[in-house]
């Protein structure tokens, strides 16, 4: 089902979207380990989704559709980069409140086999895209373990958020049984 078929007004904003409304530029990522470089981190971050929210208030769209951002490119980006997991676990939940009056919902899929994952994507996407770059089985070992590392913290925030979520637990790419399970969560709206 899509929204605009159903007359139902929405925006989607896709995770390599050219000037994302919620991702920040020039951060310098190695700073993230301390706590000044964190903190400044935090405050920008923050200050980029309380905007967000306020704009999507003010507009038209009923639903507005956030692809992989916040939990990706965000919350496992700085764990995998050593943020302080406190302060990390603070800016999940600060991030989570910020989204509150939007009403959210959240579609996490979970990947059992991280580095499967990594080679499944690169065989759709090529070994070369953004910041990744990978090409031997070194490589996509070295990227599942840190990424099933970083997906793990993410899912414990996900985990303790209290709003209406569908959580898929991505075994064997069933992308039609999983594609009817998040139409069923989006036709509740």
């Amino acid at each position: 089902m899509l929204l605009g078929t159903a007359g139902v007004m929405n925006r989607c904003y896709l995770e390599l979207e050219e000037n994302h409304p919620l991702m920040l530029r020039e951060v310098e990522y190695e700073s993230l380990i301390t706590n000044e470089g964190a903190d400044r981190f935090i405050a920008k971050l923050k200050a980029r989704y309380a905007a967000f929210v306020q704009e999507r208030l003010e507009g038209e769209e009923r639903v507005t559709i956030i692809e992989s951002v916040m939990m990706q490119d965000v919350i496992s980006v700085a764990h995998m980069l050593g943020m302080d997991l406190g302060k990390l676990r603070h800016l999940a939940l600060s991030l989570q409140r910020l989204l509150e009056p939007l009403n959210p919902r959240l579609i996490y899929y979970y990947h059992v086999d991280v580095e499967g994952q990594w080679r499944f994507i690169c065989g759709i996407r090529g070994n070369e895209w953004g910041p990744v770059k990978l090409h031997t089985d070194e490589d996509f070992r070295e990227a599942g373990e840190v990424w099933s590392r970083s997906q793990a913290f993410v899912r414990g925030v996900i985990d303790e958020w209290m709003i209406p979520k569908l959580i898929i637990e991505n075994r064997d790419y069933r992308w039609v049984e999983n594609t009817e399970r998040v139409e069923l969560l989006v036709a509740e709206l």
